[in-house]
């Protein structure tokens, strides 16, 4: 009749039908995806595994005979002696609860994640200007590629006294002044002076070649 729409069944053989091709390719999509995902992660750890070795990380949070990253090696200075840290995804001893932002401030800024200052023996200042997309690489390597070791952080050998000494060589007026009146009653002093002058802790950026940078005179006959 005119006007009239004729409607077709489908067959209860071909719905079944377009229903198993309709699973079958969720099932195929998720599969690709999953197989994906590790992939992608594989590739984010190994640069960062690269990126600690052109570090040489291992050289100094590697005790003689240690584990690798679990810290304890000494270094002798003229203050004292001070101890590499435990660098492994180790709950209680290492950085596992260490957060990206928390590397990074370690990495650009030497400070923990607690506040405390670092060291100058942690060369903050050469990373300082590490891009975004390396801290990333080298924070997955840290957390995902590494073996977590339980072994605590060994204090300095730095009696206050050192601490001054060297205070006096690196504080500004003000700080020192604050130094020479408190009398150094705890550690951290000249480490939380050192601190005061912080290098550039923006990541560098990457520039197209122009020919007109070369130094002058380069390549010349």
């Amino acid at each position: 009749m005119r006007g009239m729409i004729l409607k077709r069944s489908i067959p209860a053989a071909g719905v079944s039908r377009l229903a198993s091709i309709a699973v079958g390719a969720a099932l195929l999509a998720l599969s690709v995806s999953a197989s994906a995902a590790p992939a992608a992660d594989a590739d984010l750890i190994a640069r960062g595994a690269y990126l600690a070795k052109a570090g040489d990380c291992i050289a100094c949070h590697t005790a003689t005979r240690g584990k690798p990253f679990s810290g304890g090696l000494p270094m002798n200075t003229p203050m004292g002696r001070i101890y590499s840290t435990n660098i492994t995804p180790d709950a209680e001893t290492g950085i596992a609860r260490y957060s990206e932002a928390d590397f990074a401030a370690a990495m650009r800024k030497g400070v923990a994640k607690d506040g405390h200052n670092l060291y100058p023996a942690m060369p903050y200042p050469s990373y300082a200007r590490t891009s975004d997309a390396d801290i990333h690489a080298l924070y997955a390597y840290f957390m995902r590629g590494v073996q977590p070791v339980s072994q605590p952080n060994r204090k300095p050998d730095i009696p206050w006294r050192a601490e001054c000494a060297l205070a006096a060589e690196v504080l500004e007026s003000a700080v020192r002044r604050r130094c020479a009146l408190s009398g150094c009653p705890r550690q951290g002093c000249a480490v939380e002076s050192w601190g005061l002058s912080r290098p550039d802790a923006r990541p560098l950026r990457c520039m197209p070649y122009r020919a007109w940078d070369r130094v002058p005179g380069e390549g010349a006959q």
